[in-house]
């Protein structure tokens, strides 16, 4: 809630793609439901404080309506996942909008694993927080048994009544998942394809649709809204309510069809924040002869 300007990792040169060496091994889209439980009073604490500072009114009732925070959502993959959420050396939460209590994700993560390595969260980067997760992603997960997670994640409980930009307000409790690398022991994994990234920043719109358009040349297309400019016949936009997962849910079936496909067509997985000017890009090359 600072007015500080987010932060967004430094790149060699604006237009770099960088390599996540691990392939991509998982791509998973969930989604959650609402919660009604009862919550502690350190929240309202908490909450109350926070508030305060910045001048915003705290309303009690908020804290008592239906609520899936990221620690519950993280409790409920662990689950789905089973060994691949187990093993790895790195682990980012990628979200933008706060938690619904004052949680501790990615040490849960940690605590539940068992052989965790590094699990850290990035945050205030828009719709653009999993491209910043891939970017430092690049630099932390190096080499062929490095196995990796990204873990976009929406929810749409807030503690105020102030108002949220459209491009930024969730409006479901959703979770896209990316592994890299052999993930369980016995190196099971889909072999989705190989991933490079490009993140930049001060880029305007129809600079950000000419740069989609032009890579997504010969292959399939997958954008959020903002970028729905750029997507022509067969390409898929991402629904709204789910600013950071929602490319990467609608990612999902795309990536599992260009595996399948015989003609082998590299998928663009592109977003864009009309706010901050930042533009976000994944070319994914399928594995070669893998159905």
């Amino acid at each position: 809630m600072s007015g500080a300007p987010p932060l967004v990792p430094r790149l060699a040169t604006p237009s770099t793609w960088r390599a996540v060496e691990p392939p991509l091994t998982l791509a998973g889209s969930y989604t959650f439901p609402l919660d009604t439980g009862v919550y502690p009073a350190l929240d309202r604490v908490y909450f109350q404080d926070l508030l305060d500072l910045h001048g915003v009114e705290y309303r009690d009732e908020l804290l008592d309506a239906p609520r899936t925070t990221y620690r519950e959502m993280t409790t409920m993959l662990v689950e789905r996942l089973g060994a691949r959420a187990g093993r790895f050396d790195v682990a980012i939460l990628a979200i933008d909008g706060p938690d619904a209590e004052p949680g501790w994700p990615m040490p849960y993560l940690i605590e539940q694993a068992a052989d965790p390595g590094l699990a850290f969260a990035v945050s205030d980067q828009g719709p653009l927080v999993p491209f910043t997760a891939l970017t430092l992603l690049a630099d932390l997960a190096r080499g062929p048994r490095a196995g990796a997670l990204v873990l976009a994640m929406d929810q749409p409980a807030r503690q105020h009544e102030r108002p949220v930009p459209a491009a930024r307000r969730a409006g479901r409790n959703a979770a896209a998942v990316l592994g890299f690398g052999p993930g369980p022991s016995d190196g099971s994994g889909e072999q989705l394809g190989f991933v490079r990234t490009l993140l930049r920043r001060d880029v305007s719109l129809a600079q950000a649709e000419a740069m989609t358009a032009e890579a997504a040349a010969g292959g399939l297309l997958v954008v959020g809204e903002t970028l729905a400019g750029a997507a022509g016949p067969g390409a898929r936009v991402a629904e709204p309510g789910a600013p950071c997962s929602g490319v990467w849910s609608a990612a999902v079936p795309v990536l599992k069809e260009a595996r399948r496909s015989a003609a082998g067509k590299h998928v663009v997985v592109a977003d864009y924040d009309v706010e901050l000017g930042y533009f976000g890009m994944c070319d994914i090359e399928p594995v070669r002869g893998v159905r």
